[in-house]
């Protein structure tokens, strides 16, 4: 696998950035049992978030932001979504978690990203 390399990416003027799982996605079976993966944490969140600066990422992307619940028939993706917003527009705790890592990541990026690479 070839990692991206964010000092080609800065040497060109490309924007280098990536995604933090701020979401859980799967299904219930019949037992209401749930089979997908899990609502990251807040520490695991900060995690992917500092790794990505400490790559040099110079912009951050959630994903998933609007849940979904899995039983409208006009859902492109079958199953159950949940991310920063509960499907009726509500925040979710995972959004104030990434609200605050987000700041965080904002105050140090203004520090860290000036910095050299090599």
């Amino acid at each position: 696998m070839r990692i991206p390399d964010p000092l080609a990416a800065r040497a060109h003027g490309i924007p280098f950035g990536g995604f933090l799982q701020t979401a859980r996605w799967g299904r219930f079976d019949e037992n209401k049992v749930w089979h997908g993966t899990r609502i990251p944490s807040e520490g695991e969140l900060r995690f992917l978030a500092n790794l990505h600066l400490l790559y040099g990422a110079d912009n951050l992307t959630d994903f998933l932001y609007w849940s979904r619940s899995g039983t409208r028939p006009d859902q492109r993706m079958p199953g159950v979504f949940d991310g920063l917003m509960t499907e009726d527009g509500k925040r979710t705790q995972l959004y104030t978690d990434a609200q605050r890592i987000h700041g965080e990541v904002q105050a140090a990026a203004k520090y860290l990203l000036p910095c050299s690479l090599e």
